[in-house]
């Protein structure tokens, strides 16, 4: 049997080609074929952008919600007057979810904590591939939506290192000076009501120094109440209290009878 002459798998340029053809003779017979190259006034477009703007969504939101690139709806917003009749299809059928509106607190407060506990937003930027002035303008929360991309990277990296200190001892001390709360601070961190300054949130120490202690930073300047916390913990990963004091040279002993 001879093979087609045509693909059929209708994904490869040619089959697109050929479909492409037939809709255009099909709505030629019908009086309904309108050239690609047919333009249109941008004016409603443009406004239904800036209404889905007011709604919290981003340009990159807007874009996948209508099939076209970032650069397209840039455009619009701009200075661009005409575009196809297809793409103000596209644009003004476009609508956004709750899914796609991200209240800011989520995301600043993610990074304030990591700030908190040493995190710079040039050390932040480098993991999560953005500029870190808009990471530090992110982690102020002025805006009233997060951007879906920028939110769901924000919170990879969160996740890999909210119990993790950083480097910076400086970052450390200028988010304090700012009240800004460390990841152990925070319940749910995603609530809006939620205020850790209105309870203690730890039992006397400061489970930043705590944390580095534990990751081996022994010559950590820490209080009494921090020592007898990394003893409690130390205990109950099975650490013998030898061992606890050769890693650290406190008198471990006198933390046992504190503790």
């Amino acid at each position: 049997m001879p093979a087609p002459r045509t693909c059929e798998c209708m994904r490869c340029p040619k089959c697109n080609v050929r479909e492409w053809s037939r809709d255009r003779y099909r709505k030629r017979a019908y009086g309904t074929w309108e050239p690609s190259t047919t333009t249109v006034d941008a004016a409603a477009a443009r406004a239904h952008i800036a209404a889905l703007r007011a709604q919290g969504a981003s340009v990159a939101t807007i874009a996948r919600a209508a099939g076209v690139g970032d650069s397209t709806v840039a455009k619009i917003t701009g200075s661009k007057e005409r575009i196809t009749r297809d793409t103000e299809r596209r644009i003004l059928a476009a609508r956004i979810t709750e899914s796609d509106r991200i209240a800011t607190h989520r995301q600043a407060r993610r990074l304030q904590a990591l700030a908190a506990i040493g995190w710079t937003f040039n050390a932040l930027g480098d993991r999560v591939g953005i500029d870190p002035g808009n990471l530090a303008r992110m982690a102020r929360g002025k805006a009233k939506y997060a951007n879906r991309k920028n939110f769901d990277l924000v919170c990879a990296v969160y996740e890999v290192l909210h119990m993790t200190p950083g480097p910076s001892d400086e970052a450390r001390k200028r988010a304090e000076a700012k009240g800004w709360m460390p990841p152990l601070a925070w319940e749910d961190i995603d609530d809006l009501d939620e205020d850790p300054t209105a309870t203690p949130w730890f039992a006397g120490y400061d489970p930043v120094a705590v944390e580095r202690v534990l990751a081996g930073d022994w010559r950590l300047k820490v209080t009494r109440e921090d020592r007898v916390e990394v003893l409690r913990r130390w205990k109950a990963a099975g650490v013998s209290l030898s061992e606890v004091e050769r890693r650290t040279g406190w008198n471990v002993w006198r933390l046992q009878r504190a503790s």
